[in-house]
Parts: C-alpha cells; structure tokens; sequence
C-alpha cells in the first residue's frame, strides 16, 4: 500500500490523495513523457517552435485569442487541461468546437495536447468526435477545431440536474442505456483495432447528441499499444507509462499501479465494465476518497448488487472487472457481443411475461363459463349420445384387436340367437347392444369414478367467446415462439409455450376444431403422458364428427325424402288439379276410391269377418261396410246405387264357381266361415254415370289391382254383370272352366286390361 501511496504521490500529491475528487482523472507526470519530448513533437507540427507564453495555470482566459482560420466565441466546456469554444471556421463558414489548451508553459502539457489531438485524429469513426484541424495562434497558443456537437454528457442524463436533463432522463430505459453502451463499445471496438486504447472511458467522457448519436471524447490518457510503431508518431506508448494513471472510481488495477507492459484492449474492457456498473446502480464501482478507490481496485474488491439487478447483468460485470486481465473479455468486441446477448435475452424474458400474462387471463375466463359446462355435460349424457345411439361408437373407438374380438363376439351371438329371433332383429339387437354398452361405460365413468368423458365441456365456447380465446392462445403461442427464438435456453418459455399448446390444443379439441387441435399437438413430445391423454381426447373427438356426419347425413336423406314426397303430394293435390280435365279429375279420384276400398278391406279382414249381408242388402251392404271403414264421406245414394265423383259402384262377391249377385241367394246356404273365404275374391265395380263425367270403367279385386274397360255400355240401368272381370281379376283361375260349364249368365264382352298409371 506504501508503495502504490508513493507512486500516486507523485502525481496528484499526500493531500488530496485521501481527500480529492475520485471521479477526476489524473493523468501522466513528468516522468513519463520524459521520452516523448525527445520527438520533439512542436517542431514537427509546426513551421515555428510553440512560444509558451505566461498563463497561470487556473485563470480563466478570455476569448480574446484568436486564429487567423476561426472566429472563437463563448466558452461551452472546460476540463484540467484545456477549455472549449464554440466558434466559427472561415473558411468554410462552418460551427465547429475549438478547444484551447491552458497552460503552454509546461512543455509536457504542449505535448499532452498534441498527443490527444493526434490520437483523435488517427481515430476516424462515427462514434468518435472527428478532428479538423490543430492550429497555433498568433500569441502561441495551440487551438484543436472539432466538429460541434450539441448534446448532453452522458453522466448528466443518468445524474439529471436541469430540468431539460431530467426530460431527456425520463426517456431512458436500461435497453436505452444499453444501446447507447453498443454504441460506445463500437468506438472502443475501432480503436483497439489501431491499437489504441482509451484508458479514460467514463460517462462524462460520452457525449450524447441531440439526435441520438453517441460520441466518445477526451482521449488525453490514450497510448498506442502496437510495438513497431514508430516514436515519431506523436502518440504515447504503453512502454513510456510507468506511473499511475486515470480515473480512480473506475481504474483497473494496472492503471492504478501504473504497470505500462499490462495495459492493453483489456484495460478498456474493465472501464466499460465500470461504466455499466455505474448505469446499474447509480454509483461508480470503487467508492470512497481517491485512496481508498484505487485500493479498491488493486485488491478486487466484490462488487455489490441489488436483488433487481438482472443476474446475467451481473454475470457480464463481474467477468468484465476481473482482477486479472486474463480473466475478463479479451476485447470489446466480446464485452459488446455479451451485452447483445442479454438484450436478447431480456426481450426473451420480456416476451415470455407478455405471453404468460395473456394466457394466465385466458385461463381465468374459462371459470366464467361453470353454467355453461353443466349444461353441455347434461346435453351430452342426456341427448347427443343417446340421440346418435345407431352410430357405431363401439367399431370406430376399437383398436384392430378389439374390432376382431367385437366381430367375434357379434359372430357367437348371432348363432346362439338364431332359434329365438330373426337373422335382421339378431343383427340390429348385436349392433346395438355393443353401442349401448360403449354409452352405458361412458354414464359409469361419469357419475360412478368422475372421470372425464369425450369433452371436457368447461372449453365449450360460444363463437363470441371462441374468436377472443383462440385469439389469446395464439397471441401467447407467438410470444413464446419468439421469445424461444431469442434465447433458445429460455427454459421458462419453452415450459409455458408446452403448456399454452396442450391446453389450446384441448380447447380446440372440444370446440370441434381437430385440424387445428392437431396441429398444436404435432409440435409436443408425444411420450408425455399429458399430451397422449390430449390425443386420446382428438381421437375421440373424430369419432363424434363421424357420428354427427352420418346422423346429418341420414337427416339430410329423410328430410331429402320428405321434401320430394311433400312436392309428389303438393303436386298431386295442387298442380295436377289444375292441370287435369273434368274427366281425368273424376277417374283420378274413382281409381283412388277403389284403393282405399281394397286396402281398408285387407286391413279390416285381419281382425274382423265381414258381413255380406248386413241389413239383408247383400252385396250392397259388403260395400256400404268397406265404406264406412275407409272414412269416405263422398258417397251418396242414387236410386239403390251407391255414387261418388260421378260413378256409380257396385259390389259382387265371387264365389270358387261363379259370382253372387243381389238376386242370388247361393250365400243364405253357407256358413259365416264359407261366407269369409267367399269375401276374399270380391269385385267391385266402377262406372260413369254419363259421358261428361267419364268415359272409362273400372274393377278392383283381392289382389288390388286395377283393371280397366274402354268401351262399355254401363248405365243407371245397366249395372255391370257379375263375371263381367271375373277372369282377369280371378285368384281362382283353376276353376274357370267349371264356371263356364255351370253358369247360365252371360259374360260382358268388353275387354279389360290391367292399369298401369295410378
């Protein structure tokens, strides 16, 4: 400590060592720019030797010193060693910033000066204040022009003090203060790859413009690190340092030991390490008097962080103020490229919370939708199931074994079932037996083990609610993906990215979307057991969106079936009315009476006999019953015929020989089981009262069929004859020929013919 005492001495003195202003910069004594001198800077700058004229170091000097080339105004800044002008270049009237030095006495002070001026000079990049020109006055004295720049120091928009730099302060985030850090890292960057290094970077050496370009300045303590070049540069040497040097509350431990041979692009790094140390937490690293600072950095003292610093940050800090040279970034390059790393890092991070905030809402809304979860379960147990109950659940939620093992099963109870039923009641009985039992499991893992069945109903979703969800999930997976993109280690997001899919992934699921719901799950590791329990659900949900397929489909089928029958009977009741003549109108409708006579025959006979002879009428009274059981309320009386839609019709009941007709009274002698089978080959007869109501007759018999005679002569007075159709409509043919050879009646001999058209 003694030692490094004296050394420090030696340049800045016993009293202000442990008392003076550790954020000031101490630059080289006397010693060591002894050598330099030697090159005898002045008269290589210059056509004549400097005059040092006799200016107390400390006075103010006025802008009374001027160039023949720029106009000198105001002064805008001063530090140990030289004060800044805003001034004017006349010759290409143009603002420039004029610095002047101090004191020209101290030939090492001229020196210094011009050193700065030409390492400035020599460095020629964006973020580095460009040089124009380096002048003599006419009273001696050294002018350096610059570009003016009109800004802020760094150090006054961290520390504001006017209000103006309280404004700018306001707009500065850590990710801004950052930036303006790459910034500066370029210039560093560019400077060692001169082999020059800075030695001084601190925040009032940055200045900061007022359109955002970032400029590093004083270069006064730069040395040049390349061994071959030449003293004659005018730049100091590393070699020529062997004495203290820079800045206490940011030195590294070579500087501050004045060790020459250490000092390399390391050196730097360490200063933009204090420097983010200070943007960090308001204050330098190394804390205290001069002393004390400087002892901090030679012994490596820990640096103290607040809990809110980001521990990345601190990585970066910590590896960049090593001790040893040896232990930090190599380069400023590599400071930089890790300061870039966490700004990715920190937009991954930012993004992560971003996504983790939109799904951590999106799973609280699905709470605001209990009601709606009762009432889809309901709806499913009670009505969508049973209501699709023929859809083979059973078939399509097997595997191939389990298809085997149903077929099997299906096999053994037909065969055992073939004596009690029919082969299509064993088949429909199988079928739906293995669906009832697939829905019967379904209800007694609901309401028995609670266990979830087909859809988790809470993620059913009204189509308003359905578009702001998936909206959410979307937005969130897309955060997380970019965020992972940053920083693929961004363990926290690739967990909360798996858990938006998987969940998404059940929503979807249960809003029918599978495609999508397929998609999402695609990019899971299919060995979780969460996600396969997920593809259990898809699978599941397939299979409902065939079963609803195939119940729409056979909907669309009957209701397709229902549509053209109503437009058959719209047609037939409506269109074919108003189409048809008088005529056809009345055949129509004859031929339709004639059916519903024959079938409501058919159907009464199944459980009923019927008397031929009620009310002693016979024939007559056979057809008034078939009438009254048909529901037709059309027929009238008309002089003993029975009459509608303009036809008469009578009824005769053939019997295995010949046909009864009213006189007849063969019927009297049989009994009511002869009188039954005799009724099953009735006829009954159909003709036009008159021309004008129509020209065609018509017979239907047991077999109701429709037969059909062009050209008759039936009238009120003469009725058809009993065999008139008795051959073409017989089911007794066999005994035709003893009809003929038994009855005395004649046969009409008009032709009849069976109807084809309804």
């Amino acid at each position: 400590m003694d030692d490094i005492r004296k050394k420090w001495n030696r340049v800045i003195g016993d009293a202000t060592l442990d008392q003076g202003d550790p954020g000031q910069t101490y630059k080289k004594s006397q010693e060591s720019i002894t050598a330099i001198t030697k090159s005898n800077i002045e008269e290589t700058m210059f056509d004549e030797p400097i005059t040092c004229t006799e200016v107390e170091s400390g006075i103010t000097p006025s802008p009374q010193y001027q160039s023949e080339q720029y106009n000198i105004m105001e002064e805008i800044a001063r530090g140990g060693m030289g004060i800044v002008y805003s001034g004017t270049q006349y010759s290409l009237q143009r603002e420039v910033a004029v610095k002047k030095l101090i004191n020209t006495t101290r030939k090492e002070m001229v020196s210094k000066f011009i050193a700065e001026s030409l390492v400035t000079a020599y460095l020629d990049h964006p973020n580095i204040v460009p040089v124009y020109d380096l002048v003599q006055g006419n009273g001696g004295e050294l002018f350096l022009s610059m570009k003016m720049v009109r800004g802020v120091s760094w150090k006054s928009i961290l520390y504001p003090e006017t209000t103006e730099q309280k404004e700018i302060s306001k707009k500065y985030t850590l990710e801004k203060y950052l930036e303006v850090l790459l910034d500066v890292c370029n210039a560093i960057s560019f400077a060692h790859s001169k082999e020059i290094v800075h030695n001084d970077i601190k925040l009032s050496n940055i200045m900061v413009g007022e359109f955002g370009e970032v400029l590093v300045m004083d270069w006064g303590i730069a040395l040049d690190i390349n061994k071959e070049r030449s003293e004659d540069s005018g730049i100091f040497h590393k070699s020529m340092i062997n004495t203290p040097m820079g800045t206490p509350c940011y030195i590294p431990s070579e500087l501050a030991e004045g060790k020459g041979e250490n000092i390399g692009p390391w050196t730097d790094v360490y200063l933009l390490g204090s420097t983010l140390y200070e943007i960090l937490m308001k204050n330098p690293p190394h804390k205290g008097s001069p002393l004390e600072a400087i002892m901090s950095s030679i012994l490596g003292k820990e640096l103290v962080f607040d809990d809110s610093i980001p521990r990345e940050l601190q990585s970066i800090v910590n590896r960049a103020m090593a001790l040893r040279p040896q232990d930090r970034y190599q380069s400023a390059q590599e400071f930089k490229k890790a300061i870039e790393v966490f700004l990715r890092h920190r937009e991954s991070l930012e993004l992560t919370k971003k996504a983790s905030e939109i799904y951590n809402v999106t799973i609280k809304s699905f709470k605001d939708f209990s009601w709606r979860a009762f009432f889809a379960n309901f709806t499913h147990l009670f009505f969508n199931i049973p209501g699709k109950i023929i859809f083979p659940y059973w078939w399509y939620s097997s595997s191939k074994k389990g298809r085997v093992v149903y077929g099997v099963i299906f096999i053994c109870l037909i065969f055992i079932a073939e004596t009690l039923y029919e082969l299509t009641e064993i088949v429909l009985f199988g079928l739906l037996s293995f669906n009832i039992f697939y829905i019967a499991r379904q209800y007694l893992q609901y309401f028995i083990f609670r266990t979830q069945i087909g859809k988790r109903h809470q993620y059913h979703l009204e189509i308003s609610d359905r578009n702001r969800i998936y909206s959410n999930f979307i937005r969130a997976i897309t955060l997380y993906e970019r965020a992972i993109e940053l920083w693929p280690e961004n363990e926290q997001a690739t967990q909360q990215k798996q858990s938006a899919n998987l969940l998404f992934a059940q929503v979807t699921i249960h809003n029918r979307d599978v495609g999508l719901a397929e998609m999402y799950l695609d990019q899971l590791d299919c060995e979780n057991p969460k996600v396969q329990k997920v593809h259990s659900q898809l699978r599941q949900a397939k299979i409902e969106l065939k079963s609803d397929a195939v119940v729409l489909w056979l909907s669309k089928v009957i209701m397709a079936i229902v549509f053209y029958l109503a437009l058959i009977e719209i047609y037939a009741f409506f269109v074919v009315p108003l189409l048809e003549t008088k005529i056809e109108r009345n055949e129509r409708l004859t031929i339709e009476t004639l059916y519903n006579i024959s079938n409501n025959q058919v159907a009464f006979r199944d459980n009923n006999f019927i008397d031929q002879d009620i009310d002693g009428k016979g024939e007559y009274g056979f057809l008034r019953e078939l009438i009254e059981q048909s529901l037709l309320t059309s027929f009238e009386k008309h002089n003993n015929l029975l009459t509608a839609h303009g036809y008469y019709y009578y009824c005769y009941l053939p019997g295995n020989v010949y046909a009864i007709g009213e006189n007849d009274s063969y019927f009297e002698m049989r009994t009511p089981q002869q009188t039954n089978m005799q009724e099953k080959y009735y006829l009954i007869y159909a003709w036009p009262k008159d021309s004008q109501t129509g020209k065609r007759a018509f017979v239907i018999g047991p077999a109701g069929k429709i037969y059909t005679a062009e050209q008759h002569n039936y009238t009120q007075y003469k009725i058809p004859h009993a065999q008139a159709a008795f051959l073409a409509v017989s089911k007794n043919a066999k005994n035709i020929e003893g009809f003929f050879a038994n009855n005395n009646k004649a046969i009409d001999q008009n032709v009849w013919y069976a109807l084809i058209d309804k």
